[in-house]
């Protein structure tokens, strides 16, 4: 629980800063480009506390090697059931 509340936290802090360079670079420059920071800092942050290893779904695993392949392979001679 802990480690879910500081990555909120970080997220509304993260937030922040986007916002204040947007508001910064607006104010400074007039182009309201410079909210484009928001997702800019997201992206940062995400590359640097994204753990990939709690990453638990279905699509995530990679396939087992050892169960038989279901679908024959084209130019594969038809198995026969034994």
């Amino acid at each position: 629980m802990a480690n879910l509340v500081r990555r909120l936290i970080l997220l509304v802090f993260t937030l922040g800063v986007g916002l204040a360079i947007g508001w910064f670079g607006q104010w400074l420059t007039g182009e309201a480009a410079w909210f484009l920071a928001i997702p800019g800092a997201l992206a940062i942050v995400w590359f640097r506390v994204a753990d990939t290893r709690l990453c638990l779904g279905a699509s995530c695993l990679a396939p087992d090697r050892s169960a038989p392949n279901k679908k024959p392979v084209a130019g594969s001679p038809p198995t026969t059931g034994s």
